[in-house]
């Protein structure tokens, strides 16, 4: 939002905890707030704050927009379809791991070395 002139308000970034009904409650208070689009730390939590949209009966996307992270296979099945995020998880974990062999063999390498780490993909849906 920076790179794009927009201002972040502290109340804007909240926890959900990745929990259902605490990503709900924080959707209604985000909503009730005036935002405009709320970019979720998963599908999981995305999908409680699709549910509360609902609930007041705001549309997505005509009226917020709302994106997931992780593309998990049920957010191509929820009404509407949810735009998010995917990272291919194993090439990240492969990453990690030769990381830490690298690190356990030579305690020297730089703790910001991680190689390639794989783009993560805009998944557009509805």
């Amino acid at each position: 939002m920076a790179e794009a002139g927009l201002a972040v308000k502290p109340g804007w970034v909240v926890q959900g905890n990745f929990e259902l009904e605490l990503a709900e409650k924080v959707a209604f208070e985000l909503i009730k707030s005036g935002v405009t689009a709320i970019f979720a730390a998963n599908d999981v939590m995305a999908t409680a704050a699709l549910r509360a949209l609902k609930t007041l009966k705001i549309r997505v996307p005509q009226d917020i927009a709302l994106v997931g992270m992780d593309d998990l296979e049920f957010a191509a099945w929820s009404n509407p379809s949810l735009t998010t995020v995917r990272y291919d998880i194993r090439a990240l974990a492969e990453q990690a791991t030769k990381y830490v062999i690298r690190r356990a063999q030579s305690p020297l390498i730089p703790t910001t070395m991680l190689g390639d780490v794989p783009s993560p993909e805009l998944i557009i849906r509805e």
